[in-house]
């Protein structure tokens, strides 16, 4: 969805590694392949081709209550997306800045599963 408003000029990436066709995704044995992702294997080939300078947005979403959606699918991502992002605020190759986030009670809009994006700075 995101290369669908983006464009193609960008790198994507999921929890899975890197991404040949960002506007499709596998979802054969998804769950399965979700499970055996992890930070060492998935992640940090995504890190280390980040340049210094360049940046790094990380979008997931927001959960308030993982246990609303009640689905396997739902608690693995809100698991892995619990590691990842606080593996990357934690890496010293990055700096934050900037944190993109909707205020719905400001705005007095529910949004059904919203987003946000980090932006981190790759250090030199």
């Amino acid at each position: 969805m995101l290369r669908y408003y983006l464009g193609p000029g960008y790198r994507y990436a999921t929890t899975l590694g890197p991404d040949p066709d960002s506007q499709v995704m596998d979802w054969e044995d998804a769950l399965s392949r979700l499970r055996a992702a992890t930070p060492a294997r998935n992640l940090e080939p995504v890190l280390a081709t980040v340049e210094p300078g360049q940046h790094l947005v990380v979008v997931s979403p927001v959960f308030r209550d993982y246990r609303a959606w009640d689905s396997r699918w739902t608690r693995e991502v809100f698991l892995t997306s619990q590691v990842w992002t606080r593996d990357i605020a934690r890496d010293p190759r990055f700096r934050q800045v900037a944190l993109v986030q909707t205020d719905e009670i400001l705005r007095k809009i529910n949004y059904f599963k919203p987003l946000q994006a980090v932006v981190y700075v790759r250090r030199g």
